[in-house]
């Protein structure tokens, strides 16, 4: 089962809600499966699709505003109407080969890479900052400090990511976790004990205040923060 149909599904609810033409724009067909799962979350966690839908703006957001460029989008799942656009992204990578061939369907330069292997970095030529929203919350500690040393060896020099903070996935981990998959949720003092020596944090800010910024800022202006939004740089 493909798990970022999980979350497209949950962002296209969203935008039907709030943003009914600009989903109408983004035909997204999803198995029975995908979208009972889908019910399950938001069952014990009625914020899930905007809390979703929040996580995958982070990344065109802080491009826009942040100024980043050379950019790498790890793990982007399928492309969404909020996702960076073509020209903003050097590439736009994910380890699943479906996923890569509708990314480069819809314009990007798309790349399967597994970020675990510094080797598949090295693959992402010229690009010097890496995003990665919704990543970090699937990988165990020992992961984290590997993609750190690995970002360094392929000559990354700038890492934004999110983290769900602890005790905020809610129902979500436990239905994860039926599925075998493990959610990590982590206050700034986990990350901060995991970042190697070298990295830097020159940004921390909490995900509601960021997406207040973001194209769609107004539909998140009540958004429960549950999430913090890191930039790491290596000096």
């Amino acid at each position: 089962m493909r798990t970022d149909l999980i979350t497209a599904f949950a962002i296209h609810q969203w935008l039907q809600e709030v943003e009914p033409d600009l989903a109408a724009q983004w035909p997204l067909e999803v198995d029975n499966q995908i979208k009972g799962i889908v019910q399950q979350v938001q069952n014990f966690v009625p914020d899930f699709a905007p809390q979703i839908a929040a996580q995958h703006a982070v990344a065109k957001t802080v491009i826009e505003h942040w100024g980043l460029t050379d950019v790498a989008l790890f793990s982007g799942g399928t492309p969404s109407p909020l996702s960076p656009d073509p020209d903003q992204l050097r590439f736009y990578s994910d380890i699943s080969p479906e996923v890569v061939a509708e990314a480069a369907a819809a314009g990007y330069k798309a790349k399967q890479v597994d970020v675990t292997k510094v080797d598949d970095l090295k693959k992402l030529d010229g690009a010097t900052t890496a995003i990665a929203t919704g990543l970090v919350l699937f990988l165990p500690d020992p992961a984290i400090k590997k993609l750190f040393n690995n970002l360094e060896d392929a000559d990354f020099d700038t890492f934004v990511f999110n983290q769900v903070r602890a005790g905020e996935a809610g129902g979500a981990a436990d239905l994860y976790a039926k599925m075998g998959i493990t959610l990590y949720t982590r206050d700034r003092s986990d990350i901060e004990s995991l970042i190697p020596e070298g990295w830097s944090f020159e940004m921390i800010q909490p995900m509601s205040d960021l997406l207040r910024q973001a194209p769609l800022g107004a539909h998140f202006a009540g958004l429960v923060n549950r999430a913090d939004v890191y930039k790491a740089v290596r000096r």
